[in-house]
């Protein structure tokens, strides 16, 4: 994912990445059109799915990237991302999940199981929303 920022650091995103206890596959820093510096990340975690083709390397999870962002965006309320152009985006489209989630505190899932909800988004049995519909200008 490429997240661009004026402000934020290497220590910024590996405090993220802390709180969503993930590790870092890649964090390189790039010029950006859009800010001072650009990041690009990938993420390994406690997701079931492997990554890369690589048996022993694990996806992050959707919260963990979630838990991951939400602290960027506290750091940084200006940044922007190739998954959400904004931080009010990122709340709508999750539903504010990630204002108080933490890694491991119920409902944390490593896998969701999302099922349409008939509304631009899709629903998990615990609680997590998805969002989609703010692609199109609609409102949740």
């Amino acid at each position: 994912m490429r997240i661009h920022s004026d402000t934020l650091t290497y220590g910024d995103l590996s405090g993220a990445a802390g709180k969503a206890k993930v590790v870092f596959t890649t964090a390189d820093q790039h010029g950006s059109r859009k800010r001072d510096h650009a990041w690009e990340v990938k993420l390994s975690g406690d997701s079931p799915y492997r990554q890369n083709g690589n048996p022993s390397e694990f996806a992050a999870s959707w919260d963990q990237w979630g838990i991951f962002l939400a602290e960027l965006f506290r750091r940084d309320p200006n940044m922007t991302c190739s998954g959400y152009p904004d931080r009010d985006t990122f709340e709508l489209a999750t539903g504010e999940r990630f204002d108080t989630l933490q890694y491991g505190v119920s409902p944390y899932h490593r896998r969701h199981k999302w099922e349409p909800n008939g509304f631009y988004g899709a629903n998990c049995e615990c609680g997590a929303f998805q969002f989609w519909g703010w692609r199109y200008g609609m409102a949740a």
